[in-house]
């Protein structure tokens, strides 16, 4: 039996509640998701964004580990490098993934940022936020995306696995690396 969900919006009190029943004996339970001094709207767009979190929306795609080094996600038809390398600047990222050879392909790429979050999975509460399963090794730690922040051009997007959270780090800085092929 799954949890039933509900979100409720408390105008007077500014907050926004998950409400759902308790998997094993059906009892309601309630819990406090935010708490703002944000207006109505901004408010029913964070539970819009929950409301996908929760349905698994993101988690659609299966993994499928190649047999050579590749790991294919049939939701979203990319391919992953399974390994990973040694921490290394952004312009040193994109180089080396453009240079890859791979389970017998070479069109290798930096993913973008929202390639890259594809691989989060927000229901795993563990320390890394990725299958670790399919990419055995990955770092609690930051990986490099291809996408520059719009607002500041020596930066850029990464993924933090440890909470499956994006960031903007300085491209001099040393990430980790994950390439992809297919998609955009």
């Amino acid at each position: 039996m799954h949890p039933l969900v509900a979100f409720m919006i408390d105008d007077n009190k500014r907050t926004l509640l998950m409400k759902q029943t308790d998997d094993l004996t059906g009892q309601p339970k309630e819990k406090l998701i935010m708490r703002s001094q944000m207006n109505k709207i901004y408010i029913a767009i964070s539970l819009v964004c929950l409301y996908c979190l929760v349905s698994g929306v993101a988690l659609a795609g299966t993994l499928t580990d190649n047999g050579n080094g590749t790991v294919t996600d049939s939701g979203t038809l990319l391919m992953w490098q399974k390994g990973e390398n040694s921490p290394m600047t952004w312009e040193a990222a994109l180089s080396f993934c453009e240079g890859l050879s791979l389970g017998g392909v070479t069109d290798w790429r930096l993913p973008n940022i929202k390639e890259l979050s594809s691989l989060v999975n927000d229901a795993k509460m563990t320390e890394i936020t990725i299958d670790t399963t399919m990419f055995p090794g990955t770092h609690s730690a930051s990986y490099w995306s291809s996408t520059t922040n719009s607002a500041n051009s020596v930066m850029a997007w990464e993924v933090l696995f440890s909470y499956g959270s994006s960031n903007c780090s300085s491209k001099i800085n040393s990430l980790y690396v994950r390439c992809v092929r297919g998609g955009q």
